[in-house]
């Protein structure tokens, strides 16, 4: 009968101690919705020199001349682009608003000049936004000239992708 007592009282404690532990902190699914600061930017093709020669500009922008923030509400994306510790108008780069539109893993943003639809695939947890997009030769001659690198390097035909970081 002791015995029994024993292995009841037990198992009650037991059964409070997996109850407390329950009780932590519940799982919050990530939403895209809010500020994203882009910290990094990586061009992979099949040509390292154009990949060098992109990534090295997109580190020497993010870390010493320009901040990206984008912002996502329930329906469009607006991205600013400033001059680094510059918060006026005079320190502002560009300004676009877009509409977006989430399917599965994919994040396609209309752009709102072009109509242009550009699909990216996405992984977003509470603090980390990264994405992936196909990168054309067509799209690399359009950033050439913003990156230092003149367009007539690119060839033809070459399609990378395009990985930003961003962080809340």
């Amino acid at each position: 009968m002791k015995n029994i007592i024993t292995r009841i009282t037990s198992l009650f404690i037991i059964c409070i101690f997996i109850s407390s532990c329950e009780g932590g902190k519940e799982f919050e699914e990530p939403t895209i919705i809010g500020d994203w600061h882009t910290y990094e930017r990586t061009l992979q093709t099949s040509d390292p020199d154009i990949n060098n020669r992109f990534n090295l500009m997109f580190k020497i922008d993010l870390d010493n001349y320009i901040n990206i923030t984008k912002s996502f509400s329930e329906r469009s994306v607006k991205t600013v682009v400033r001059k680094k510790g510059t918060e006026s108008a005079n320190g502002l780069i560009q300004e676009t608003t877009d509409s977006y539109q989430i399917i599965g893993d994919s994040l396609f943003i209309e752009d709102n000049l072009t109509g242009e639809l550009k699909r990216s695939k996405y992984i977003i947890s509470q603090k980390l936004l990264t994405t992936y997009q196909v990168i054309t030769s067509k799209d690399l001659v359009k950033m050439a000239p913003d990156m230092g690198v003149s367009p007539e390097l690119i060839p033809e035909g070459l399609v990378g992708v395009l990985k930003t970081q961003d962080k809340r």
